[in-house]
């Protein structure tokens, strides 16, 4: 963050004091030294929160003079070279090899896609219909009946 919080005590005493010799005329000292010392407290949460916004606009003081220096900062550079005598090209191949399972089918014979394309079948589900009774003629009249009865 930048600065310490003696900057927050004297914007904290200024907006007091200003708030009290606005008030000095107006009102008596009691609501003066009141209203000073709420003023005191706004002005030093106010301050505290421009100090903390400042630390993300201003350029760190550090880095600042590192690159002034010509020396690269910790973390600026990166090392894309392994580390040990072993070579890259070849750790990267071992981690690209196909599973044993899979190299011992590639092995019998024809190439994979056109395997996978012989053993592939297509999910063929049941049709769903929906199946439901007819009613039967009497069954019919009959509802008609009922209806008709509780019309009248």
């Amino acid at each position: 963050m930048v600065g310490s919080w003696r900057i927050n005590g004297w914007i904290a005493a200024g907006g007091a004091l200003l708030t009290l010799l606005l008030n000095a005329g107006r009102n008596p000292w009691e609501v003066g030294g009141t209203r000073a010392l709420a003023a005191a407290a706004a002005f030093w949460l106010l301050a505290y929160a421009l100090r903390f916004l400042l630390t993300f606009t201003l350029p760190d003081p550090a880095s600042a003079a590192a690159a002034e220096a010509g020396t690269p900062a910790a973390g600026s550079a990166l090392d894309l070279e392994a580390a040990g005598s072993e070579d890259l090209e070849e750790l990267l191949r071992e981690g690209w090899r196909a599973p044993e399972g899979e190299r011992a089918r590639e092995d019998r014979g024809a190439p994979a896609p056109a395997r996978d394309a012989a053993a592939f079948q297509p999910l063929s589900p049941p049709q769903l219909r929906a199946t439901r009774e007819e009613p039967s003629e009497q069954e019919l009249l009959q509802a008609v009946r009922q209806w008709n009865s509780e019309d009248k």
